[in-house]
């Protein structure tokens, strides 16, 4: 349920003259859905992974397995100790991003964040910062004033929906399900899921790499309206799947890149039917368990577990977000799970979302030769090779990761697995195609990692 990748791409090309994405592909000063596609960019430009975890070609994932079902789940890791307020970069570094912090804050009008910032050898930052819950009222909540009657400060252990950082756990379990032997990458779709546009030539692997041409459910007009008036709202994925059959195909598969929601909910009833069990408990018994993930869930119902912030809609920043009674945000914490689901739906925690993160990144839960399948990037149009994405995972010049935006929630993960560094920002201020954590991340990047800046 994220667009916010082109407001990083834009965020990122307007202060770098750089057109970049790390998930879906723009034009410079680009936004928004529903907008033309991108030039072809065929997917034999790929690049394989840097020996990490492991670099092998791998054949595919493993053979047609057909009715195999996934082995018992890994011993569960012991959680990582609970994160506190910690600042040890130096003293002007330090003053330089809290600085960028609060202006990205309250340029975009967001009432709240969690920061953690990981950089061996430079420094680290673990912050929260302004309001979890806001205030009635018409002001906007910025200066914060946590005092305030209703308020309630930021804290670490808040929860937050990760949107879109939610296909990296739906394509891991697929991946691990192919190493199973249940499915080959290559398979086409159609052997397992009904009603896919194109499904019989449409691979695995293709969905997973956003080189399907399956066109996104989010786009269509109809639905965004909808789901702008109504986040409880239900579908289901087959009546998402319906929205792309009326539209039609992007592009034949494997001729282009453009990114898809719609990709990561055939994925889900991929799972489904495979095992024969809910997408949601295949994915927190196959990634979340082992990892120790005890912060992390699936939801089955629009209610978070607490502790947790609202997420907030500004008045006016979103065709059809009006709040009926002048107030300065318009609180949608309250979602249905069904419609983002496998692409967008998963609820985490700072601490979970970095050790997630920087498993991902290398390969911690795949053999040598699946990770190498996982890292066979394609080259995201109009980037100029600087921003990638694999198999459920993107890479933005080193940093692996994915970010994530949905009504009232931005987040951001990333980990480079040469540096050792990770970067993970959540923001609850957010429509479905903002990127508020993108603006902070620029600044941090110019600040901390100068060197990696084009010049």
């Amino acid at each position: 349920m994220t667009r916010s990748a082109r407001h990083l791409a834009a965020a990122v090309a307007a202060t770098f003259c750089l057109v970049v994405s790390s998930f879906l592909v723009v034009a410079c000063g680009g936004g928004g859905g529903g907008g033309g596609r991108p030039s072809a960019s065929p997917t034999g430009a790929t690049r394989s992974c840097p020996g990490v975890r492991g670099s092998g070609g791998g054949g595919g994932g493993g053979g047609g397995g057909g009715g195999a079902r996934p082995s018992a789940s890994p011993t569960v890791a012991t959680p990582p100790p609970p994160l506190s307020e910690t600042t040890t970069f130096p003293a002007d570094t330090q003053a330089e991003l809290q600085s960028a912090l609060d202006r990205v804050m309250k340029k975009d009008h967001i009432p709240g964040v969690i920061i953690g910032i990981w950089a061996p050898g430079k420094g680290e930052w673990v912050h929260a910062q302004g309001l979890a819950k806001v205030p009635p009222g018409k002001a906007e909540p910025y200066p914060p004033t946590p005092d305030a009657p209703a308020a309630r400060p930021m804290t670490l252990d808040d929860r937050f929906r990760i949107a879109s950082n939610t296909k990296t756990f739906t394509g891991e379990t697929v991946l691990i399900l192919a190493e199973q032997g249940v499915f080959s990458l290559d398979d086409p779709i159609a052997k397992y899921v009904e009603g896919v546009p194109n499904g019989g030539k449409i691979t695995i692997r293709q969905l997973l790499n956003m080189t399907a041409g399956v066109y996104s459910f989010t786009e269509d007009p109809s639905f965004d309206r909808r789901y702008t008036r109504d986040q409880m709202m239900w579908m289901t994925p087959q009546q998402m799947i319906a929205i792309t059959r009326r539209h039609g195909p992007d592009f034949a598969p494997g001729t282009d890149w453009y990114y898809s929601d719609t990709n990561y909910e055939i994925l889900g009833l991929l799972i489904e039917n495979v095992t024969g069990r809910d997408a949601a408990d295949v994915i927190m018994q196959t990634v979340c368990e082992p990892l120790g993930l005890s912060g992390t869930s699936f939801p089955t119902t629009p209610v978070m577990p607490p502790p947790f912030s609202h997420g907030y809609v500004r008045d006016g920043a979103w065709p059809g977000v009006k709040t009926s009674s002048g107030q300065a945000w318009q609180d949608r914490t309250l979602s249905n799970p069904a419609v983002p689901w496998t692409a967008g739906a998963m609820v985490s925690t700072l601490r979970d979302v970095r050790t997630w993160v920087e498993a991902l990144a290398t390969g911690k839960l795949l053999t040598p030769e699946m990770f190498g399948e996982q890292c066979k990037w394609v080259e995201i149009p109009g980037s100029d090779g600087r921003f990638l994405y694999g198999l459920g995972m993107s890479q933005l010049d080193g940093f692996r990761g994915h970010t994530g935006g949905i009504f009232g929630y931005n987040t951001i993960m990333l980990h480079d697995p040469v540096e050792h560094a990770t970067i993970v920002i959540f923001a609850n201020s957010s429509t479905n195609a903002s990127g508020e954590t993108s603006d902070i991340l620029v600044e941090v990047l110019k600040i901390v990692w100068p060197e990696r800046l084009p010049k």
